[in-house]
């Protein structure tokens, strides 16, 4: 660090025909303890110092003497350059023990532009020899957390030389950080590198896939190392894992849904009901509880089949824990109204990021719900039972015809019930767990929609049913 860092530009200037005493006055007005004398220009010619006080008290000196008279001259003054080091600056204030020392402009004008002080040297010091303590125990702190990462770690510098290459590296890799430091890096991947794009863009690039020579698949992120307050980039950080066994269970759990598929369009009457379902569009969306709107997240092709999927699953889920052995509940009638509830189901078209009044754009259930059951009852033959399950899936008991045949009623409200939690797991991604006690199910639904945010207690046979907000739930009483 250098003087003109730390000097301070304000300083006293005394002429050299004022009288000292006068001076004397300035420096105790402005608690000086030192006044220089300069000429036209700010040229400094001499010093004032409490020291020149004491010794002509001393002497018993007219202390109304002009101050060229008792000034130290200035070739017994020592001082910097605004370039000088401090370093060097300090070993002249510990040599000759002073506490001050003039900055001048340079070694060919004598001009003073400011003063350093023994206490702001001392005091610089310190604060470096702190800073230097710090970023000591930074980088200290940096490479354990370095090493210990799972992660891989590669530092790269604008050559592409490897700087920085952790142990979790080593490990993934198969090379040694010492055969690799210094070393230009090696691009294992078959793609173009990816780095050399970070660091002439600045860019990072986060979730990279890239599958190695030897097959295997890492997922790398490339983040820019850039200067302090700029936007040049020094070098590229690389952190990368191992995916390779991700992947393989995502293509085997992509393979088994395919055959899950197939298997299931297998249950299906005719190819017509899968491709009414298939194309049939569902939308996530977020509800504003203030203007009672949506608005589309996201547009699910073949929504209405994913939720015949989530109603199966969620019946699969009830004949686990049950509720299937329950008389009234018969599991076949079930299957059968959860294939053809929907097909009579008609979506308005939507685009994402549309703002929509609900009860305005989407038709009322009871309609789609009849025309379903009309086209069950048509062109499928289904049972009687099967027709009313899914004709009156949206009304509520009150609104049931008096020929309702009661024997369903326990049926009905399972169907409503699983229609329901289908349709939060298909658009919501709702989590919904349950609670059988008997005839009675407790269904806790966590759901971004206030209304079926929502702890739900019904009993199938008596219709008794009990909501309360979700809020904050004993795990004990879950489970």
């Amino acid at each position: 660090m250098l003087v003109k860092d730390i000097y301070k530009n304000i300083f006293l200037m005394v002429s050299p025909e004022q009288y000292f005493i006068d001076v004397v006055r300035e420096m105790s007005n402005n608690k000086e303890s030192c006044a220089f004398v300069v000429t036209e220009g700010q040229l400094l010619v001499g010093m004032v110092t409490h020291t020149v006080l004491q010794d002509l008290v001393i002497r018993g000196g007219d202390l109304g003497v002009e101050v060229k008279e008792v000034m130290i001259p200035i070739e017994k003054i020592h001082y910097v350059y605004p370039d000088t080091d401090l370093k060097n600056s300090m070993k002249t204030f510990v040599k000759h023990g002073i506490s001050h020392m003039p900055v001048l402009e340079s070694p060919y004008n004598k001009k003073i532009i400011g003063v350093l002080s023994h206490k702001d040297v001392i005091k610089n010091y310190m604060k470096e020899q702190v800073k230097i303590q710090l970023e000591n125990f930074k980088e200290k702190r940096a490479r354990q957390i370095i090493e210990s990462l799972n992660e891989g770690l590669i530092v790269v510098d604008r050559d592409l030389i490897i700087r920085e290459f952790n142990p979790a590296a080593e490990k993934l890799t198969g090379l040694k950080a010492e055969d690799r430091i210094g070393k230009k890096a090696v691009n294992l991947s078959k793609q173009l590198s990816i780095a050399e794009l970070v660091i002439s863009t600045g860019e990072p690039r986060y979730g990279v896939e890239t599958q190695l020579q030897d097959g295997r698949v890492f997922l790398v992120n490339y983040v820019p190392l850039k200067s302090n307050g700029s936007n040049f980039v020094e070098g590229v950080v690389q952190t990368f894992s191992d995916i390779t066994s991700f992947k393989s269970l995502q293509i085997q759990l992509s393979k088994t849904k395919e055959e899950l598929d197939k298997a299931f369009a297998l249950t299906l009457p005719n190819s017509k009901v899968e491709y009414k379902l298939k194309t049939t569009p569902e939308y996530r969306d977020i509800y504003d509880p203030e203007t009672s709107t949506i608005t589309v997240t996201e547009i699910i092709e073949g929504g209405g089949y994913l939720h015949v999927v989530n109603c199966l699953k969620v019946a699969a889920d009830f004949n686990e824990m049950g509720l299937m052995k329950l008389i009234g509940i018969d599991k076949d009638t079930l299957v059968e109204a959860i294939i053809f509830h929907d097909l009579g189901k008609s979506q308005p078209t939507l685009k994402v990021g549309d703002k929509v009044s609900p009860e305005e754009v989407f038709e009322e259930g009871i309609y789609h719900a009849a025309r379903s059951a009309d086209l069950a009852s048509k062109f499928y033959n289904k049972s009687d039972d099967i027709v009313n399950i899914i004709r009156y899936h949206h009304h509520t008991e009150d609104m049931l015809p008096k020929e309702f045949p009661s024997h369903l009623l326990p049926l009905l409200r399972m169907f409503k019930i699983i229609d329901g939690l289908s349709a939060a797991l298909t658009r919501r991604k709702a989590k919904v767990t349950y609670k059988v006690d008997g005839s009675k199910l407790t269904v806790f639904e966590e759901n971004q929609h206030p209304l079926y945010n929502r702890i739900l207690e019904i009993d199938l046979y008596t219709g008794k049913r009990q909501e309360k907000p979700m809020g904050r739930i004993d795990k004990n009483e879950i489970n």
